[in-house]
């Protein structure tokens, strides 16, 4: 009897102590927030070995969470993305495709390589609020 009786015991315990932890979340470790995500305007670009201000060409990229890319210039056209590393990304628009080196200061993003499209080898934008 106090075999059954212990037996019963160690059940509900397991029971409850199995429950409190489903009921405090999931404790594994988060995604890292991806920080291109949302409209960026093109402010700078270095071609011909030098740097031109592009302010006023409404040159856009907007990052989407679902991989989309969508760049606006003279017209929207969209494509994928995909964060290679930290400082590297691979973006497919049409037949373009490229990987380009990019990084992140506050409110402003670089990115060492082409646009479709754009003459450029460098660009400087900064984020649309």
């Amino acid at each position: 009897m106090k075999t059954v009786r212990f037996f019963v015991i160690s059940i509900v315990l397991c029971s409850i102590v199995l429950f409190s932890f489903s009921c405090t979340g999931n404790p594994t470790v988060t995604k890292p927030k991806n920080p291109l995500i949302g409209k960026w305007e093109a402010f700078s670009k270095f071609a011909f070995d030098e740097w031109y201000d592009v302010s006023g060409d409404h040159i856009t990229l907007e990052f989407l969470n679902d991989g989309t890319l969508i760049v606006n210039y003279n017209g929207a056209i969209a494509g994928s993305y995909r964060i290679i590393d930290q400082n590297r990304i691979e973006y497919k628009i049409e037949q373009f495709d490229t990987v380009a080196e990019f990084s992140i200061s506050g409110d402003e993003l670089t990115i060492q390589g082409a646009l479709p499209g754009i003459i450029g080898e460098a660009w400087k934008l900064r984020k649309v609020k």
